[in-house]
């Protein structure tokens, strides 16, 4: 049987591996220590903070059927919150969401944590390296390390990270580099108090701020105070050019 390396742990790597499992033989390589890329989330005492994705829609019928499974296991709960457009210039207003958005249970990463079972994932190992060897690509880690030969590769990394690994033959190499990102910065705040919103969601305006989200509304988390709070993109992508 033929071997894949694939570079990621996220819902993309999780998902195909889990599609190409039954006719190759699939590893699946983490740099960090859990699983979830973009849908990540992270716990710190009593509080639990999903600072990625904070939440997906199912707008494919074949998406739809996949989730089915898990939203009746409780593992996938459509989130209900009470959703504002906060304004620096206008007056707040309600929003309506009119379609289900849903989150995983307990955290946005335990998706990918279902998801992967009974799949061979190698947490917290970067490939760091890709190599043409005598019977395909070879893998190696930061320390210069083996990880092994493949017949395929396929990377779900961010570009930036790809770019940084992937041979020069590769041919769309050279479009990596042209990739632009939306990024944003995470806070996270927990509070030992419980203050006083009329909102567990809201989209920020006209703010260096945008998106504010009572991460501790959402099914399954801890009853701890908490919030997730992004930033504009715009903004955030000025203060990284300065």
């Amino acid at each position: 049987m033929k071997s894949l390396a694939i570079i990621g742990a996220g819902i993309a790597g999780i998902t195909l591996a889990r599609q190409l499992q039954d006719i190759t033989e699939v590893h699946i390589f983490e740099k960090s220590r859990g699983f979830g890329g973009r849908m990540a989330t992270r716990q710190n005492g009593p509080y639990r903070f999903d600072h990625g994705a904070q939440f997906f829609t199912a707008r494919s019928k074949q998406f739809q059927s996949l989730i089915n499974d898990y939203v009746a296991k409780n593992q996938i709960a459509a989130w209900q919150p009470r959703v504002l457009t906060l304004d620096t210039q206008e007056k707040p207003f309600k929003r309506e969401w009119f379609e289900p958005h849903y989150v995983a249970v307990p955290g946005m990463n335990n998706l990918c944590k279902v998801l992967a079972q009974e799949l061979n994932v190698i947490l917290e190992t970067r490939v760091a390296n890709i190599e043409a060897g005598e019977k395909g690509w070879l893998l190696k880690d930061s320390a210069g390390e083996r990880l092994g030969q493949f017949d395929w590769v396929i990377s779900t990394s961010p570009a930036p990270q790809a770019d940084e690994i992937l041979p020069e033959c590769f041919a769309y190499k050279s479009k990596l580099s042209d990739v632009a990102f939306s990024p944003c910065f995470s806070l996270m705040l927990g509070f030992e108090s419980t203050p006083k919103l009329n909102f567990d969601a809201a989209v920020v305006r006209n703010s260096v701020l945008g998106w504010i989200a009572l991460n501790s509304s959402k099914q399954g988390r801890p009853p701890f105070f908490s919030l997730v709070v992004h930033s504009d993109n715009e903004w955030a992508l000025s203060l990284i050019h300065i």
